[in-house]
């Protein structure tokens, strides 16, 4: 009789347990229909936010405030999900990119791409020129900096923003700094890290020319180059030139 009782008792547990990850698998099923729902919303859309962003904010709140709240025979089947259904979800989701790029591409491209790879290349580099973004938060950003890099300074003197950037270098070489006030923040006369602005500056224009051809970019960095270049000239002389001598201090003689 004891013995029936135990099997009775372990086969109960045992379809509880089993009913309790069905229900967990179910509860991240839904969980995830939901999410594809929000992200489709056109408010939502219309950012250009990706439903895998969306799930990742999910799954926080679920983390911080839902997970505490799910019965604990759940906790299997959300656990089976999260770990092996997901890692075949990657991986069908990176399938899908695939197909789709070869799709977009066609047969002749896929030829293009794969050609390094048999002759033995690892990378192979590529022009900004041979990349072309589809309307989208990106471009926007893009644009926003384009017109940042063209105007800087304002739009009456090409080179109004050049010599701010080149203004504390000329001040420290002791050059002329034409009445231009420097970046500011951290790009100022006293800063630790001058200069720095003035690299990603120059990065930018650099960009923005091989990626557009727009002359106006090449024209502010070719200044930039050469008043560098300038301030470096005469930094570099300053070691053959003698140490001016401090004034004479007249000591009182003592009686």
């Amino acid at each position: 009789m004891s013995t029936a009782n135990t099997a009775h008792t372990h086969a109960v547990s045992t379809a509880s347990s089993t009913r309790g990850q069905i229900n967990g698998i179910l509860f991240v099923a839904l969980f995830a229909a939901a999410v594809t729902r929000i992200a489709a919303i056109p408010s939502i859309a219309n950012l250009g936010i990706s439903p895998l962003i969306v799930g990742i904010v999910g799954g926080m709140i679920y983390g911080n405030a839902l997970k505490d709240g799910m019965p604990e025979s759940w906790a299997a089947g959300v656990n089976f999900s999260a770990r092996k259904l997901l890692r075949i979800a990657v991986a069908f989701f990176g399938l899908r990119v695939s197909l789709l790029e070869i799709a977009q591409v066609g047969l002749p491209g896929l030829a293009e791409s794969v050609s390094p790879a048999l002759a033995g290349w690892t990378v192979r580099p590529f022009a900004l020129t041979q990349v072309k973004l589809a309307e989208s938060l990106f471009t926007q950003k893009r644009d926003r900096m384009l017109g940042y890099a063209r105007g800087y300074g304002g739009t009456e003197d090409v080179f109004a923003g050049p010599d701010r950037v080149l203004s504390i270098f000329r001040a420290n070489a002791g050059l002329d700094t034409k009445g231009a006030q420097p970046v500011g923040s951290w790009e100022n006369g006293t800063g630790y890290l001058r200069g720095h602005y003035a690299g990603h500056f120059m990065s930018m224009l650099s960009q923005a020319y091989a990626g557009t051809g727009d002359a106006i970019f090449k024209q502010k960095l070719d200044y930039i180059v050469k008043g560098l270049a300038e301030n470096q000239q005469i930094v570099n002389s300053a070691p053959a030139r003698p140490t001016p001598l401090p004034p004479a201090v007249a000591h009182p003689h003592g009686g």
